[in-house]
């Protein structure tokens, strides 16, 4: 005689028998671009619960006091080679931003809890789940058991790395959108739910997705970060335009120049210069290499460099001199530089420069981005695949002579020009390169001089630009130095407001 099962029993077990032989569906970018989807269609926007007033009202040194506490470090106890920490909301820092990790098992809620933080020292009360402002990786990057900040997810889409023996600096962001735009407001979008890959023990690079949303704008990101002597964030987003823009920027990067060696002496104090970055970066598909040195302004200075299939771009911190700092607090000569390099979905555009002005050093006030040619349009989908190597070295080859310092001396009806490009001149035997100068619009120049420096390796090009009362607008330049028409440096540009 058969056994008799309960009716209950069978269906239970009908129920749960499927599952035991299935495996989790692993969590993937795909399921980013969904949730971006949605965002872009719904009508429904989701409402950010208000800050508690206590919270809200934190000054910028009651917010730094606001810190996370070491031993609830995620991942800490089972000694994974990245580990997580997370910034309260409070102060500039307002968002509810939510953390989920990707397990074996499915997806786990990095949910908020007061005691994480040093909120006693504020003495201000526990909170429920108020959500996370940001997200902080550390990383054994210079020693193998110190965890160290490697990365920081922090303020809307801003983010920002280091590598080996360098400290912050400069930051990216996941969009840029109407900029220094005259007549609209600038945008920005956030980085509203990030999901972490939990590693493994010998995994080298860790895997995020975030959700970035805005009022134009949604998006899936999926951003791999393998650390080192050089930080590589190779980063992949499929964007939904929900509203037209009037300026739209991808890979931007942001960063501090308040004054260097080609400001005028006014602007400075004490230390000679003072500055996250000193130049932006371009390399054409033709191999040709630009170099725009940052400049202080009282106005707004705007330069776009249009040109089909660029290679990459980056906002670099190439005077790595103490000496020409010397500030032993803020160590701006251990600034990183940032390159990013295009992939995917670059092939028309350009890159634009936008330098605002600035009392401090305490504002960022460069930014950089790639721009498509056309602007999207509603309902347009983009995807973009490109890499952000932060790095204390040079991208330009060896073989090209890069500039290493501008001067710029400004006198009555002319400006005198110092451009100091690197190259080893004692290999370069009697032969002078030529200096090959373009100025638009086209004004008179005279005292030009090309001089070797045996001890310092360098060439130094000297000329005069001769600039008449009556002009008032921007002069742009191009230099570099040749040898029988090939160029043997880099292009220096630049642009000088009478």
């Amino acid at each position: 005689m058969k056994p008799v099962i309960p009716v209950v029993l069978v269906f239970l077990l009908q129920t749960v028998q499927p599952l035991w032989g299935e495996s989790v569906k692993p969590f993937s970018f795909a399921d980013v671009d969904v949730l971006a989807q949605k965002a872009a269609t719904s009508s429904d926007s989701e409402i950010q619960e208000p800050l508690p007033e206590a919270l809200d009202k934190l000054d910028y040194d009651e917010y730094r006091k606001l810190r996370w506490k070491g031993a609830s470090t995620i991942w800490r106890d089972e000694a994974l080679p990245f580990q997580l920490q997370f910034f309260h909301r409070g102060h500039l820092f307002q968002d509810r931003v939510d953390m989920h990790a990707i397990t074996p098992t499915g997806l786990e809620s990095l949910t908020y809890h007061s005691q994480y933080f040093t909120l006693e020292e504020l003495k201000l009360p526990a909170y429920e789940d108020i959500g996370y402002a940001g997200l902080r990786i550390c990383y054994p990057l210079n020693q193998p058991e110190v965890m160290d900040e490697l990365a920081v997810f922090l303020g809307k889409s801003y983010f920002r790395a280091v590598a080996q023996h360098l400290q912050y600096g400069l930051s990216a962001r996941g969009l840029a959108i109407n900029t220094a735009t005259e007549g609209v407001a600038e945008e920005f979008p956030l980085f509203k739910r990030f999901w972490i890959q939990k590693p493994e023990k010998n995994n080298a690079s860790l895997r995020i997705f975030a959700l970035l949303d805005s009022k134009s704008v949604t998006g899936a990101y999926q951003l791999d970060l393998s650390p080192g002597r050089e930080t590589v964030m190779s980063i992949r987003s499929k964007l939904y335009v929900k509203e037209s823009v009037r300026r739209f920027g991808v890979a931007p990067l942001t960063s501090m120049f308040w004054y260097g060696e080609n400001s005028p002496e006014a602007n400075r104090d004490w230390r000679p210069e003072v500055h996250d970055s000193d130049g932006l970066q371009i390399q054409k598909q033709s191999g040709e290499w630009l170099w725009r040195p940052l400049t202080f302004g009282r106005t707004i200075r705007e330069n776009r460099f249009l040109e089909p299939g660029l290679k990459g771009f980056g906002l670099a911190q190439r005077d790595r001199s103490f000496e020409h700092y010397q500030d032993k607090e803020a160590h701006y000569d251990q600034r990183p530089s940032a390159w990013v390099e295009l992939k995917k979905g670059f092939e028309k555009g350009a890159v634009e420069l936008v330098q605002l002005p600035t009392g401090n050093e305490y504002q960022d006030n460069m930014v950089a981005f790639w721009s498509p040619e056309s602007l999207p349009k509603k309902g347009d989908v983009l995807e973009y695949e490109y890499q952000i190597i932060w790095h204390g070295g040079e991208r330009v080859p060896s073989t090209i002579g890069k500039v290493v310092q501008t001067v710029v001396i400004p006198e009555k009806n002319e400006v005198k020009y110092q451009i100091d490009f690197s190259g080893d001149v004692t290999q370069a035997g009697t032969q002078v390169p030529k200096a090959v100068i373009i100025t638009n619009p086209i004004l008179p120049v005279s005292e030009i001089s090309v001089i070797n420096d045996l001890k310092s390796h360098h060439w130094r090009l000297q000329f005069t630009l001769k600039n008449p009362p009556e002009n008032k607008k921007s002069i742009d330049l191009s230099v570099l130095l040749a040898n029988e028409n090939k160029p043997v440096t880099e292009t220096w540009v630049y642009s000088w407001i009478p």
